[in-house]
Order: structure tokens, then sequence, then C-alpha cells
């Protein structure tokens, strides 16, 4: 179970699950706060239209951006305390990191199970998702950024893998 996370200056990304810390480097790969990116290939898209109200609601609407492969409106509502990747994030290493998230995290239905506080406000939640008849379970954690918006900062999608090895990346 993933109790909370943080990152070293090596950029590898670390989960904690019940036996302590471990390193993750896909996770580090795809997941790590778009922070990194400071670059904006494009123009920036209105506050108002990124992130959410509340955590739950950012997660929900990142989870069905993915469901419909959305890449623009998974990058409005991922993101961390700077605000959305859509505009911390240069356009193409954004994209890559999306549709690797998207691949992991594709479904037919989605379920939040739990709720419960994470590191410094964070909120994480424990979703399970239903692809292609499978269920797998997972965690996703949200934090609060500029104008009182939530952002899905990161998602455990280690754990999803079998669901981007049966339906592939932008299919």
């Amino acid at each position: 179970m993933l109790l909370g996370s943080r990152m070293e200056d090596k950029g590898i990304w670390f989960v904690r699950a019940s036996r302590g810390w471990r390193s993750v480097r896909l996770a580090a790969l795809v997941l790590v706060a778009p922070v990194l990116g400071s670059a904006c290939a494009g123009g920036r898209a209105p506050a108002a239209s990124q992130g959410r109200d509340s955590p739950r609601q950012a997660v929900s609407a990142f989870l069905d951006a993915a469901k419909q492969r959305d890449v623009e409106a998974m990058a409005k509502v991922w993101g961390s305390q700077n605000g959305s990747a859509l505009n911390t994030m240069a356009e193409g290493e954004r994209d890559k990191r999306i549709l690797i998230i998207q691949c992991h995290l594709q479904h037919d239905r989605s379920t939040v199970v739990a709720e419960f506080p994470g590191d410094d406000g964070r909120r994480v939640f424990r979703v399970e998702l239903t692809f292609q008849g499978v269920t797998l379970s997972t965690t996703v954690a949200a934090v609060k950024g500029p104008a009182e918006r939530w952002f899905v900062e990161s998602a455990d999608i280690e754990k999803t893998a079998e669901f981007c090895r049966r339906g592939g990346v932008g299919r």
C-alpha cells in the first residue's frame, strides 16, 4: 500500500510501501512532478480551466480524461503545487509522459475506494480500475496548487502495468 511519496535530488521517485521506501525508476521517468520542466511550448490555458475545486474532483477528472484518451484534459489536471502540467512542462515531454500514464490508467470503469491524508497537505486516493474484465487497485495523489485548485500529482502506475500490456498506447 502506498503511504506517501518523496523525491531526492537524483531524480528517483520513491514510494513508501508497508516495508519502507523503495525506488521506482519507471515512475520517476513518468510521474516526477511537473516542476522539473519549466518551459511551456504553447500558450497558457486560463487558470479557471486548470485543476479542480477539490482533490476528489481532480482525481475523477484525470481518470475520466485517461479513459477518453484526452491528453490535453489530463494535462489540465495533472500538475504540482506550481500548477498544471499544461503550463509548467514543455509540450513534447509532457505529452510523452501523459501517454504513458494514460496507457497504465486506461479503464472501462473506475471507483474511488478510499481517501486519506498524505504528506504536506496532499490527499491520496485508492482507486479500483477495471479494464477488459480485469480489476486492479492503485493509488493517486492530489496536491493543492495556485488559486486553491487541486491537481493530480502522481499515480502508482506499477500496479496497473497489466492494462498497458492489454491495451497499448494510443489505441
